[in-house]
């Protein structure tokens, strides 16, 4: 009773105790009606100092970017467009607010409405700040793997996703405490409150606690990256992104499938892009009427155009006559290319393919098809 007696008292207060300063008693009558809480000529003057803020917070913005090379940053590529847009435009906010701050107190607005204003402002100085450090953790990010040797650009592809969301989501969390706690709330108390129920909230938030350990998994075994071919379960795709909770995985239909890291824990990953050679194996059908000297040579012309290829592993080659059957004589082609990427793999397979049918056009040799005879046109 004796709480509410001086709440009630303090709003009636403040309410009878505004006055309106000196300045705007000469202002015209009309300025002085009372719309809402306030009169409007303190709605224009919020106005105005709403569009002062922003020129100032756009200036300061212009003035600090270039003081603190995050402008030339953006322009050599250190920096990405994305962080360093953040920051600046934090940097704005945060000067447009505390301008605000500076001169609200000059409008007298009435208890209640200033209060109002002034929490406002609080939580955008709060959100801004920590729009700034999550854009500063973002740029610090970006220089350094700018500055990554390319042997290690595996691991970097992995570990800085991580980080970088990991910054952000941290940033984002002391926000949060920042903001309840500048409403009042002992944020102590709330803590021990969450412990109270914290059984409840673990059971309800299983999926995702088990969701970051597999992140943590990922981050420490290194299974895959960025950028890998993965056969995961039915999952055959490139690994497009690694988030906290999840994988997101882009199929060669052009799908995006995403995968709970929890699922990851437990799961058979095949990582394709981790190979360190490709294996290549055809068989040949050569007709049964092929004079044997002529398959013998063929088989050595093969071998000889693998031998000289260096992008094919010299220890892993063979070229065999491997069966005879109803239809014709089987010549076995195995060989493992040395190839980084998938493109590369498809590019020496063709070239390697061209130099066998040169071989056996030349040869006069005929594979799986109509004869080829050597020096001809087609069809003579």
């Amino acid at each position: 009773m004796r709480r509410a007696s001086v709440t009630i008292g303090l709003v009636m207060a403040s309410t009878m105790a505004w006055a309106r300063p000196e300045w705007a008693e000469d202002l015209p009558e009309w300025s002085h009606r009372r719309w809402g809480p306030c009169e409007l000529w303190q709605w224009v003057g919020v106005l105005v100092l709403l569009i002062l803020a922003t020129l100032f917070g756009l200036l300061v913005r212009f003035v600090l970017a270039h003081l603190t090379g995050i402008h030339r940053g953006m322009k050599s590529g250190r920096v990405k467009l994305s962080s360093g847009r953040g920051i600046k435009r934090a940097l704005a906010v945060i000067a447009g607010t505390l301008f605000l701050q500076a001169g609200l107190p000059g409008l007298e607005l009435p208890h209640e409405t200033d209060y109002a204003f002034r929490r406002g402002l609080l939580v955008a100085a709060i959100a801004a700040a920590t729009w700034v450090v999550a854009a500063l953790w973002e740029v610090a990010i970006d220089v350094y793997e700018s500055h990554i040797e390319a042997g290690n650009k595996r691991t970097a592809n992995l570990v800085i996703p991580f980080v970088r969301r990991l910054g952000r989501f941290l940033a984002i969390l002391t926000a949060g405490v920042a903001i309840v706690s500048a409403f009042g709330y002992n944020v102590t108390t709330l803590v021990a409150g969450l412990g109270i129920g914290g059984v409840a909230l673990a059971l309800a938030a299983k999926d995702s606690v088990e969701n970051v350990f597999g992140s943590i998994t990922i981050l420490v075994d290194m299974p895959f990256a960025v950028g890998d071919w993965v056969k995961i379960d039915k999952v055959d795709g490139v690994v497009e992104e690694i988030n906290l909770r999840s994988t997101r995985i882009r199929t060669f239909d052009d799908s995006i499938v995403t995968l709970p890291n929890r699922n990851l824990i437990s799961a058979s990953v095949e990582n394709m892009g981790m190979r360190r050679y490709r294996r290549y194996r055809t068989v040949l059908l050569v007709p049964t009427t092929t004079p044997s000297d002529d398959v013998a040579a063929f088989c050595q012309d093969v071998g000889a155009i693998l031998q000289s290829d260096a992008n094919v592993w010299e220890e892993r080659q063979s070229v065999t006559i491997f069966d005879i059957v109803d239809n014709g004589i089987r010549v076995q082609v195995s060989c493992y290319f040395i190839a980084e990427t998938y493109d590369r793999e498809l590019t020496l397979r063709q070239e390697t393919i061209l130099h066998i049918l040169a071989a056996a056009e030349k040869r006069g040799i005929v594979i799986g098809g109509s004869p080829v005879h050597a020096g001809l046109p087609p069809g003579a």
